[in-house]
């Protein structure tokens, strides 16, 4: 990929630059989706969850790492469930979490420690919810179907044949494939969203 460099003479300089890690294009693609959609959006959360992964590698790569330095900025900010209940529902204070869980979830090499942090804090917010509201049955049935998925989660990122199967119907046949840990993310962000409180 070949650059030019201008100074005040408008001279131009061409220099060649071999970007093994994909960043520039990454970097571009996060810097669009914050300028047009928000820092809240899906696709911001997902270019982030790979600008993150592209830096770790290129971190290690030069003997560095970044690793610690990410998660350690991640428990920092997301120690517990942070919840404005009189300018936010529940599932927008849960939405960046949730984001951040799909993004992670859907990368090759993904990030075991910051999917179990993130798996914490909803937990926490989970609980936040139970306090909150008083719950129906259909409520209670979601939440156990939310703690097992999570839990399943969990189970999946030490050992991913715990995570089963997927049957997708297509409206002629259903398709069983082996599940993902973002097929289990995806589950989970759609009980919540189900919640009777959540909106």
């Amino acid at each position: 990929m070949a650059y030019k460099l201008q100074d005040s003479s408008e001279e131009m300089a061409r220099i060649s630059v071999t970007d093994k890690y994909g960043m520039l294009p990454i970097t571009n693609e996060l810097l669009i989706a914050l300028t047009y959609e928000g820092e809240e959006s899906d696709h911001v959360a997902d270019a982030l969850a790979q600008f993150e992964a592209q830096a770790i590698d290129l971190s290690n790569s030069l003997g560095g790492d970044l690793t610690n330095s990410f998660n350690e900025q991640l428990k920092q900010r997301q120690t517990e469930f942070q919840w404005n209940e009189d300018e936010d529902s529940f599932i927008e204070s849960l939405d960046p979490t949730l984001n951040q869980l799909n993004s992670e979830a859907k990368l090759p090499n993904y990030d075991a420690d910051k999917i179990r942090t993130l798996i914490e804090l909803i937990n926490d917010a989970l609980d936040t919810y139970r306090d909150h509201f008083a719950l129906d049955s259909g409520n209670k049935q979601l939440l156990l179907e939310i703690n097992d998925n999570l839990t399943l989660l969990s189970q999946g990122l030490d050992n991913p044949n715990k995570l089963g199967v997927t049957r997708i119907y297509n409206g002629n046949i259903t398709k069983i494939s082996k599940a993902t840990l973002h097929d289990i993310t995806e589950n989970i962000t759609e009980d919540i969203s189900f919640l009777t409180h959540a909106q």
